[in-house]
């Protein structure tokens, strides 16, 4: 199927059109001019929103349900210009902003693309970073450095208090170590909801790995399927895929958890669709 080019606006014979504002990227909102707020919801689009900033006028076609985006308002003549302005978006993926970000211990900082960084945490949480808006998957990125031999796991999150039921989660998984080839994994009635490695030896070791979750914000069971690549220091290395199905709670949050000792890294939360 051949979608229209950003500069072409589909033929309709119902089609009403409006140039709009964009008042927000992640998630996409716009605001039409003859009101005061933005809309209440996402509206489809036709146009990659990497290209988008805040206060950019684009074309909007009034007459779908929902309103569909098909074009920016001033075309996209000078595409240089677009390309050196958005360079920042192209290297790093806009994120989820946190509305609070909760620390155990040592201090967070947030970066504007949503990027958390924290240093000698015995815990960090990420508030508000499932807003349920125009999407219900979510990319989780994590990497993190411990302070001695531990194990780092996530917990889902809803009203600023972790969810910690003891009968909720089935999680199954294997793992790869070099020194001692693949194994397989599963657990029921765990508390947490994905390990970033099965074990961590020492000081100084890390771990880096995504962990993609489905409708966290809706009350029905939350999926996740994570892959991990553990460095530890022996020096061996882990390569880590688990999979898991939790709750059926409407969780808002995530914290990454420590077993002893401190981390120092960073975690940020993306909206896939």
């Amino acid at each position: 199927m051949n979608l229209p080019s950003v500069n072409q606006i589909p033929e309709s014979s119902s089609a009403a059109f409006e140039d709009c504002t964009v008042t927000a990227i992640a998630p996409l909102r716009i605001k039409r001019d003859a009101d005061t707020s933005e809309l209440a919801f996402t509206p489809g689009t036709l146009v990659n929103t990497a290209f988008l900033t805040i206060g950019d006028r684009v074309r909007v076609d009034i007459s779908r349900k929902p309103m569909l985006v098909v074009g920016r308002a001033d075309g996209l003549a000078g595409v240089d210009t677009i390309v050196a302005r958005d360079a920042a978006i192209l290297v790093a993926t806009r994120g989820q902003i946190p509305s609070s970000v909760t620390v155990g211990s040592g201090s967070a900082t947030v970066a504007a693309d949503g990027t958390v960084t924290f240093t000698g945490v015995s815990s960090v949480s990420l508030n508000g970073v499932f807003d349920g808006l125009g999407g219900d998957v979510y990319d989780v990125d994590f990497y993190a450095v411990t302070s001695t031999g531990a194990t780092i796991y996530t917990r889902l999150r809803a009203g600023g208090t972790d969810d910690s039921g003891a009968t909720s989660y089935v999680r199954t998984g294997s793992y790869s170590q070099l020194a001692a080839g693949p194994t397989r994994y599963s657990s029921t009635g765990a508390n947490v909801f994905g390990n970033w490695c099965p074990t961590l030896a020492g000081t100084g070791s890390t771990v880096a790995g995504r962990m993609t979750l489905f409708k966290p914000k809706r009350a029905v069971l939350t999926r996740m399927f994570m892959t991990v690549l553990c460095a530890i220091s022996t020096p061996d290395l882990y390569d880590w895929t688990e999979k898991g199905t939790g709750p059926a709670t409407a969780f808002d949050a995530i914290s990454f958890i420590v077993s002893t000792g401190t981390m120092a890294g960073t975690a940020k939360v993306v909206k896939r669709s």
